[in-house]
């Protein structure tokens, strides 16, 4: 099977830090997903920086920023409200057991004096709170409020592709448990940035583009010069990566394989295949598994004798990661009975596929159909046809 281990074309510009991991180049829409007013972004020609001192960002993140503020300081003062009614209780108790007990002694005096002194603070204290909570409500000085409130957040370290190479694939071993985790175009710039630092020529023009934008990349080496290069940690991480990607092309391949396979012994069983909750079947958005069996049940009935020719090996390409999925595309030939038309058809169709960490299928949509043609049936296919 061959596996394509270049990324699609739309690599955006923006990079975005999460756990001590670069993430991108990814566009600005994108972006907008994983990130909140704290969150270092960069791109050439800026320093690493907060999400909110950007001006293409600074209203939106505010925004939301000011909106998660507000309900902080209501929550707030909604349990300064409930403390000071507690204490309130709590002195008007003592107070009818000083005055069952009927003590009049200058010790209960005192005490008396300074639970009324105690309640007069907490009333102004709780007068203040309010006054803050409006000021907040009304949206008053809001970005000096918020830039206040983030000295108090945990910093995050910054971590450009430079430095996980400089840090962590040519100085450290990878982890394989981190390593699982990531996504796969997460994985294929791990590779990619090991290759470009030893001169590997991409066939990928993209691919080419990006990293002449580094200054340090000179494509000279084939992939057997650029791997020799390799010091101890590097082909030790290159070689994990690798046997990663391995593992994902096999899961792939099985996943494609088998699926295609169910659908033309008529076996097919949605929740073998797909996730609990799918954003997209073909056309359809927000499917349920019962509707993708009912629609199978139909596609049966027009589509007969199904045949799905793949490429030997399936070539399978990695496009991108979002809303932590894995898509991927993959390509065949389709010849199919129609049994509306009376017609053969063929095509060449490419399918898009959103996969979750379990490979399980969430968005499945036909990105392209080419080379439709109908032809006739032979007269033996058209009986077999109208006897099915």
């Amino acid at each position: 099977m061959a596996f394509i281990l270049n990324k699609g074309p739309e690599l955006g510009k923006y990079y975005y830090t999460k756990d001590d991991i670069v993430f991108g180049p990814i566009p600005l829409e994108e972006l907008l997903k994983y990130i909140d007013a704290d969150t270092l972004v960069y791109y050439e020609g800026i320093k690493w920086t907060e999400a909110k001192n950007l001006p293409e960002l600074k209203k939106i993140v505010g925004k939301v920023q000011s909106e998660e503020l507000k309900k902080i300081r209501q929550e707030e003062s909604k349990n300064i409200r409930e403390e000071e009614k507690k204490k309130l209780q709590k002195a008007k108790e003592y107070d009818e057991l000083f005055n069952k007990k009927n003590k009049k002694s200058s010790w209960s005096v005192v005490v008396v004096i300074l639970l009324l002194a105690f309640m007069v603070y907490a009333y102004v204290n709780y007068l203040n709170k309010s006054s803050y909570e409006a000021v907040a409500a009304d949206q008053v000085d809001t970005t000096a409020v918020f830039e206040d409130y983030s000295q108090i957040a945990p910093q995050v370290t910054a971590f450009t592709m430079d430095d996980v190479y400089n840090k962590i694939l040519s100085s450290t071993y990878v982890d394989e448990n981190k390593l699982n985790s990531l996504l796969f175009v997460e994985i294929l710039d791990y590779r990619n940035e090991l290759l470009a630092r030893h001169g590997f020529i991409f066939d990928d023009q993209n691919l080419t583009d990006y990293f002449l934008k580094r200054g340090w990349y000179n494509p000279v080496n084939n992939y057997l010069i650029a791997t020799s290069q390799f010091n101890d940690y590097e082909k030790s991480n290159f070689e994990l990566i690798e046997n990663q990607l391995t593992k994902i092309n096999q899961n792939l391949t099985e996943l494609i394989s088998q699926m295609y396979q169910s659908i033309t012994d008529k076996t097919f069983i949605a929740s073998n295949y797909f996730a609990d909750e799918v954003s997209r079947y073909i056309s359809k958005k927000d499917i349920l598994l019962t509707e993708i069996d009912q629609d199978m049940q139909t596609h049966y009935n027009e589509f007969v004798n199904s045949k799905y020719s793949f490429s030997d090996p399936i070539e399978i390409k990695i496009l991108e990661s979002a809303n932590s999925l894995n898509f991927i595309s993959y390509k065949f030939h389709y010849e199919v009975e129609r049994v509306s038309k009376q017609k053969l058809q063929n095509c060449d169709v490419t399918i898009r596929l959103g996969l979750n960490s379990q490979n399980k299928i969430v968005h499945y949509s036909e990105d392209k159909i080419e080379n439709l043609v109908f032809s006739e049936l032979s007269k033996s296919n058209l009986d077999t046809s109208i006897i099915k």
